[in-house]
């Protein structure tokens, strides 16, 4: 079935859609730490990324990151289950690294449940590897994969169109 979606800023009106996706599809099984408020903030930064994808006004997926001097730090992507398989998530992450060498960033750096091994295998698709494991990174003994690429050598694939036509 096509699709039509856009990759767009979020906006605030956003901020409830996706703290509630992230609960369900990101921190499931873990306290809840990404709250409407918390997303709204992160929309408001002027040093942080938060993309949307759009399908005709309902939220297919997200990613919130947040720029530092010479890297950013992915700390959110997430496609809802009915929109996966569809590129979606690499259309996020280009977009974002795409943004990310524009801005000046040199790398990207995420963490992922270590235990997620369909998201840590989308990363090394992309180009990242692991640099190490964090235990108890997210409470109740569970680790994090620590990931990163340099946007420098970034695929041309992954320099999504912004909007994706």
């Amino acid at each position: 079935m096509p699709m039509t979606c856009t990759i767009r800023p979020a906006e605030r009106a956003d901020a409830a859609a996706i703290a509630s996706a992230c609960r369900l599809h990101v921190e499931y099984g873990l306290r809840p730490t990404w709250t409407a408020a918390r997303v709204a903030r992160a929309i408001d930064d002027p040093r942080a990324f938060v993309l949307v994808a759009d399908s005709r006004g309902d939220l297919a997926g997200f990613l919130v990151a947040r720029r530092g001097e010479l890297s950013i730090h992915l700390q959110l992507l997430a496609v809802l289950p009915r929109y996966r398989r569809r590129r979606l998530g690499s259309l996020l992450l280009g977009t974002l690294e795409r943004d990310g060498i524009t801005a000046g960033s040199r790398c990207l750096r995420l963490e992922v449940r270590s235990g997620n091994l369909g998201a840590r295998r989308f990363y090394r698709q992309h180009g990242y590897r692991m640099l190490a494991m964090r235990s108890n990174y997210y409470g109740g003994g569970e680790a994090a994969a620590i990931m990163a690429r340099g946007l420098r050598d970034a695929p041309a694939g992954l320099r999504a169109p912004y909007p994706p036509a």
